[in-house]
């Protein structure tokens, strides 16, 4: 059976005051939904990514619920980084073994306005390894230096080409209407 992209849908970045994850993904869930072209009744299939501001292992159903649909099947997937693409995976396969015919695929974060600046430090420490990273204090943007390093060790490219694609994927990201704008923090 093969699977395609039938609707998209994403809601805009900033401070969202007022509306917690579960409300971000309602939006971006209709939207995606009326994309598609199918009534809500047509999705048989939920996979929800997982909510820093909410960590609820149930959050599916708790989509499922807020949507006012039942599926045959609702799950939460949690991977990190790569959360979204395993979503779309899981989607693939539920399809491919006729589990499903309409997975909504969504996620939706608000840390922002959800979660304090220090909450979501301590949040993102606890992402590795519990035996071997986690207690050595490693955080998210020490993992890419170290994926960085070795990149550069075997390809022999320099600091400055990783410099320049930075240049290059903001200067392509100005272009995007709803593009959110980060600075670094004065030391």
């Amino acid at each position: 059976m093969t699977a395609y992209l039938a609707g998209a849908a994403v809601t805009a970045y900033g401070k969202h005051h007022g509306l917690g994850q579960v409300d971000m993904m309602e939006r971006a869930a209709l939207a995606a939904i009326a994309d598609a072209g199918l009534p809500r009744e047509a999705i048989d299939g939920v996979i929800a990514g997982y909510a820093t501001t909410m960590p609820h292992y149930m959050l599916g159903t708790v989509v499922c619920e807020r949507l006012a649909i039942r599926p045959r099947h609702a799950h939460e997937a949690r991977c990190g980084g790569a959360t979204g693409a395993m979503q779309v995976v899981l989607a693939r396969h539920l399809i491919a073994a006729g589990a499903c015919r309409h997975v909504l695929v969504v996620g939706g974060e608000n840390r922002l306005t959800g979660q304090s600046r220090d909450d979501a430090v301590k949040t993102l420490a606890t992402i590795g390894h519990p035996e071997f990273e986690v207690p050595l204090g490693a955080s998210i943007p020490a993992y890419y230096a170290l994926l960085a390093a070795r990149y550069l060790h075997e390809t022999g490219a320099r600091e400055e080409d990783l410099a320049e694609l930075a240049v290059l994927m903001r200067t392509h990201a100005a272009r995007h209407t709803e593009a959110q704008l980060r600075t670094p923090l004065a030391v």
